[in-house]
């Protein structure tokens, strides 16, 4: 097998028509579910549209996937686009509010005509498969870029549930448990649940490194000050490499690092989540919060003026550092800023 660089993504491009894609879901050589969670329930004329899109010949999505030792794919992206083709040819919905196919309309995948039916089966789609042993944290990078159109400011999050799936499962059960306890009055009954939880994932990851940082501060600072070295080639390289949290990274990328060291079973990473799990479990019994709460520390337009608008992440914050909340963080932060405010 070849070796490949860890600072580079090797890419196999290739064009599957629809056919092919679903005889891999079908035969399990294709896995097309997320990981953990965070696949919307498009409505049938959300996903009926895709379907016509690839029969006009019109769709213009990527699909990116991973490629195990054993030749197992793992879908990175595009997975409502294959969850509808997949439910189309299997006849789990008919066709509604078409725009153009008019003739369509109300028609499942055994009734339109043979025509229609070869275009759709026939339909190259675009795939880029990477290679399993390219470095993860350039992986989750990677995917969190290619899904933030479609997830936005939770792309960064739904890219760790991906590359990083033991983590995930351990901060996703403590997201469930966190959100059934949370108010959900005043929010309308559409609200995207797996929107929350990938909030509620993300809030719970930010206090797992505050956690973090408040016991191994020196550790970070002491190892990882580049100073004027650091935009040199050689130490961005270092970097790369190494998978210890570093002040100079962004509050992202370290999240992405501490939850690599969770996945790997890294001791000082295990205690951290085991002291986040007990001081969750406490707040929660002494207070109540509100659903609206839930990822409002990181969008700077929301201005939270008294306790009942504070998160379970604020108070998280409050346990380890003594100080009044709220907790305001910003996408631009690195771990040295945020040190600032412990």
């Amino acid at each position: 097998m070849t070796k490949f660089s860890e600072t580079l993504i090797h890419q196999d491009v290739r064009f599957l028509n629809v056919r092919t894609l679903l005889d891999r879901v079908d035969s399990g050589r294709l896995d097309a579910n997320p990981p953990y969670g965070s696949m919307p329930a498009l409505s049938i004329a959300s996903r009926s549209q895709m379907i016509e899109s690839l029969i006009l010949g019109l769709s213009t999505e990527t699909f990116w996937a991973e490629q195990d030792g054993l030749g197992r794919t793992m879908l990175l992206s595009g997975f409502e686009m294959v969850s509808a083709i997949a439910a189309f040819a299997w006849g789990r919905f008919a066709l509604k509010d078409l725009r153009v196919l008019k003739h369509l309309e109300g028609l499942s995948f055994d009734n339109i005509d043979y025509a229609d039916r070869r275009q759709f089966e026939q339909m190259e789609l675009i795939f880029i498969t990477i290679s399993y042993d390219s470095n993860p944290l350039l992986k989750c990078m990677l995917v969190e870029k290619i899904n933030r159109p479609r997830h936005g400011s939770n792309a960064a999050q739904f890219a760790r549930n991906i590359i990083f799936p033991a983590s995930a499962e351990k901060i996703l059960d403590l997201a469930t448990y966190s959100l059934e306890r949370h108010d959900f009055s005043g929010l309308p009954a559409e609200k995207n649940m797996n929107r929350l939880l990938l909030r509620m994932q993300t809030d719970l990851f930010y206090g797992l490194l505050i956690y973090f940082m408040k016991s191994h501060w020196w550790d970070i600072s002491g190892h990882h000050d580049l100073g004027h070295d650091a935009l040199s080639r050689s130490n961005a390289l270092e970097r790369l490499y190494s998978h210890d949290i570093a002040p100079s990274d962004d509050l992202d990328y370290a999240l992405n690092k501490l939850t690599m060291m969770l996945d790997d079973g890294n001791k000082k990473a295990q205690q951290a989540f085991n002291d986040i799990v007990n001081s969750v479990r406490l707040i929660l019994n002494a207070h109540t919060f509100g659903a609206r709460t839930v990822g409002k520390n990181y969008i700077t337009r929301v201005k939270r003026s008294g306790p009942d608008e504070f998160s379970l992440l604020d108070y998280l914050y409050e346990n380890v550092t003594g100080r009044v909340p709220p907790l305001n963080l910003t996408r631009s932060m690195t771990i040295r800023d945020l040190a600032g405010t412990l």
